[in-house]
């Protein structure tokens, strides 16, 4: 949840920085809308960048304001994938299934290790020709956000490789 009072300040300061204010009703729906998915934090940092960035006369949308401070779900699921495929390709040729799924979950997730297992795993991933490697990423980055919306998370990488994704600007 946001501070109401770090809010306030910084929808005066954006409606001077754009010439536009919003309605009493269009901030309390941004409030809600943004408080359920950033907290202060993350609220004050995409609002510093959008302060920067953001060259319109028209206010940003709340997906605008997220996704300034949070990847979009399908790029932090290739990145899962890529780290997936890691763990995979530099594990011990004598490396045991659970030993390779720890891994997965410790470079890609938790939500990663569980949805590769869900699409086949290794069974599958192993005797893959390069067309079915493709498929299996896209079953991959298709279920990767369902399972880790069930599993209750906000993110489907560990902060870590969250940190080395490319700031958005």
């Amino acid at each position: 949840m946001i501070d109401a009072a770090v809010f306030a300040k910084w929808i005066r300061v954006l409606a001077e920085r754009i010439g536009k204010s919003l309605s009493a009703e269009a901030a309390a729906v941004y409030y809600a809308t943004l408080s359920a998915e950033l907290d202060t934090a993350q609220f004050e940092t995409a609002m510093q960048r959008i302060f920067r960035d953001h060259g319109y006369a028209t206010w940003p949308s709340p997906k605008a304001i997220i996704e300034t401070v949070r990847p979009p779900k399908a790029f932090e699921a290739a990145a899962a994938w890529t780290a997936l495929q890691n763990v995979i390709r530099l594990r011990p040729a004598n490396a045991q299934p659970h030993e390779v799924r720890a891994w997965i979950a410790r470079d890609a997730g938790e939500a990663a290790a569980v949805t590769f297992e869900a699409i086949g795993g290794l069974r599958r991933y192993l005797p893959a020709n390069e067309w079915r490697l493709d498929e299996m990423r896209s079953d991959f980055v298709e279920r990767l956000a369902e399972v880790d919306r069930v599993m209750g998370n906000g993110h489907t990488l560990p902060p870590a490789m969250r940190a080395l994704l490319p700031e958005r600007t």
